[in-house]
């Protein structure tokens, strides 16, 4: 991606006219340069696990968590938390207007038939 970046933008470009939807996943990992992320015209935008982990407890983590999810919503992107174990982690990133968030603390992954008859039943008890 780096090496041409005007390729890569022109393909997501195109992409992005069929209806398809980028993200940019494992955010803050590796080499992330801020002017070529700010050419990608992607839609989301997915903060590593890594850096989730210990945001209950590291004011300065938490602090760079926020400023991602800042910088992600001034790419006009949504903001999507990975590996959220624990609600005190969930409010901190709520407390910063995370758009999405996805682990444990929804519970554990299920088996394709389990998860089809909980969607069902959350279905039947929404109708009620």
């Amino acid at each position: 991606m780096v090496q041409s970046v005007k390729v890569t933008v022109d393909n997501i470009k195109k992409l992005r006219v069929l209806g398809i939807q980028v993200a940019l996943d494992d955010f803050g990992t590796g080499y992330t340069s801020l002017n070529y992320l700010s050419q990608m015209p992607v839609n989301l935008l997915k903060i590593d696990k890594s850096l989730i982990d210990d945001i209950e407890q590291d004011e300065q983590k938490c602090e760079f968590v926020n400023a991602i999810i800042a910088m992600g919503h001034i790419m006009g992107c949504e903001v999507i938390s990975e590996g959220v174990e624990n609600e005190m982690q969930l409010e901190k990133l709520k407390e910063n207007d995370c758009d999405l968030i996805q682990g444990y603390v929804w519970g554990k992954p299920l088996p394709f038939d389990a998860a089809r008859s909980l969607s069902e039943e959350t279905e039947k008890s929404a109708e009620k």
